[in-house]
């Protein structure tokens, strides 16, 4: 297998290893003197390699000296170039072409500051068996783990790496099984006996909560050409309040795909699940992966806080009374922000974390000033935002949408960008994170001016307060349920210690991150 450098990276499709407890190198070799790693950051969006090559004072000017790059969009087609363009899972490597056993930490073997520099993953990193045709996203960033222990080398991910992920029969019939029952689905709706998929259904990566099957039909009826995605959710009835409000926005005029169909578990596919026009367009940051387009580029200063901030303003002028209408018909929540501290106290309960109780009873009992509620998002980040050629932005991933005061909108965008999660040295970490702040307080300007309001300091704290409180009780579920290792380079682990600050700054309760 060839292997190629981060900047013209391939996600491969999927091989079987049986060798060697599923860790093999195709051709270790060593590191040259001097050549520069790359980290390979973790979020949920596509995985992007990030070049630190130096970043001094807090100024916008300074932050130009940042530069990222990312695996490019290249496919291998052509067999000669020794990278099958899709493999399968027959396609299985013999003993004699493996020479040597992946350790889980890449670095070991070439000791101290030394990288392998063409390094070949089976599955992901720690032998854990990922996804088909996915470079590896995040697995070996730097974070605290619950339960003690932390990676030892911020960088540990080599800088021309390709993975080759594991795939199952039960994967293959499972994939097979979720085409075919929505292709029936697709027929039953739209009264097409004939209907078929024009071309294999792909999987789209991204996200750390829903399944992703992007398709075109053949013979489909008015309104259902182009190219479409299923979006297939575990959660009935965060699906449902999902499906309620990204319909309701888009009929509003607001850019985000229409829905052009929904159903629940019992009809059809198992699980929840919508229809919608597939995107078009690139990630506001494009070329970078995770959040690492926090850590500076020019075009970021010039463009992220204006996008989001003025992307905001206009969701919030949406009119919140048909969502309103349709939530409360549906019950399935989303409905204002006391119920959301509710719901999370009783979570952290359920998972004997009596700190996030406490904090959460703190929220409870010390309720901002009244404010209107609005349509708000929940999750607006730049890898939530796409923008085609034109300059248009369309916004995505509705499942933490709800009706909510715009503070608590403005606090969870503030956050991921004032405190970025994201996996640096540690002799950047201060620059970076002075770098999001600016960020987040340039971001509320621009939100400001366009929303014509004025932000209320106060609410803006308290809401920020419930953000840290979600961010940490979902991490107390994972830690609850043995899942954490599963989870290794969400941001919230990466976060977590500082939203965990911030939460016993504000309440007066200590509280531990995990």
């Amino acid at each position: 297998m060839q292997e190629r450098g981060a900047r013209d990276a391939v996600a491969v499709g999927s091989a079987r290893f049986d060798d060697t407890g599923g860790k093999q190198v195709v051709e270790p070799v060593g590191n040259e003197e001097g050549e520069q790693g790359g980290e390979l950051i973790g979020g949920g969006g596509g995985a992007g390699f990030v070049e630190v090559d130096e970043l001094v004072g807090l100024e916008a000017e300074d932050l130009a000296e940042v530069s990222a790059v990312a695996p490019g969009p290249d496919e291998v087609a052509d067999a000669s170039e020794g990278v099958a363009a899709f493999l399968k899972a027959a396609d299985e490597r013999e003993a004699s072409e493996v020479r040597g056993p992946v350790d889980a930490d890449a670095t070991a073997a070439f000791g101290g500051g030394k990288q392998a520099h063409r390094l070949v993953l089976a599955d992901r990193a720690y032998g854990e068996a990922g996804t088909g045709g996915e470079l590896v996203d995040g697995q070996l960033d730097p974070v605290v783990r619950c339960g003690g222990g932390r990676n030892i080398h911020d960088w540990t991910v080599t800088l021309n790496t390709v993975t080759v992920n594991t795939v199952t029969d039960v994967e293959i019939e499972a994939s097979a099984r979720l085409e075919n029952d929505l292709l029936e689905v697709l027929r039953d709706a739209t009264s097409t006996p004939m209907l078929a998929f024009d071309g294999p259904p792909g999987r789209l990566t991204g996200g750390f909560w829903a399944e992703l099957v992007s398709f075109r039909l053949r013979g489909a009826p008015a309104g259902w050409q182009g190219d479409l995605v299923a979006r297939v959710m575990p959660n009935p009835d965060i699906a449902a309040k999902e499906t309620v409000i990204q319909s309701e926005v888009a009929g509003q005029g607001f850019p985000t795909p229409a829905v052009h169909l929904a159903g629940g578990p019992d009809d059809g596919l198992g699980r929840a699940f919508m229809v919608m026009d597939l995107a078009t367009g690139g990630p506001l940051l494009g070329g970078l992966g995770g959040f690492g387009a926090v850590v500076g580029l020019p075009r970021l200063v010039r463009r992220l806080p204006n996008a989001i901030g003025e992307t905001m303003a206009r969701l919030h002028r949406l009119d919140p009374a048909p969502v309103r209408a349709r939530l409360t018909n549906a019950d399935v929540g989303g409905l204002g922000i006391a119920a959301v501290v509710s719901s999370l106290a009783g979570s952290a309960e359920l998972c004997g974390r009596g700190d996030l109780v406490a904090a959460a009873r703190w929220l409870e009992d010390h309720p901002p000033r009244s404010a209107p509620e609005v349509i708000c998002h929940g999750d607006l980040h730049p890898f939530n935002l796409l923008v085609d050629p034109d300059g248009g932005i369309t916004v995505l991933d509705w499942s933490a949408s709800l009706l909510a005061p715009a503070a608590y909108d403005l606090a969870f965008t503030g956050l991921v960008l004032a405190e970025p999660p994201i996996a640096v040295p540690r002799v950047f970490r201060r620059p970076v994170r002075a770098a999001g702040r600016w960020l987040a307080r340039r971001f509320l300007r621009v939100y400001s001016r366009h929303a014509a309001v004025d932000v209320d300091s106060e609410a803006l704290r308290w809401n920020e307060g419930v953000v840290c409180l979600r961010v940490l009780t979902e991490v107390a579920h994972w830690a609850a349920a043995g899942e954490v290792e599963e989870h290794r380079g969400h941001p919230w682990l990466v976060s977590g210690p500082a939203f965990a600050d911030r939460l016993t700054q504000l309440t007066g309760t200590s509280v531990t991150h995990c």
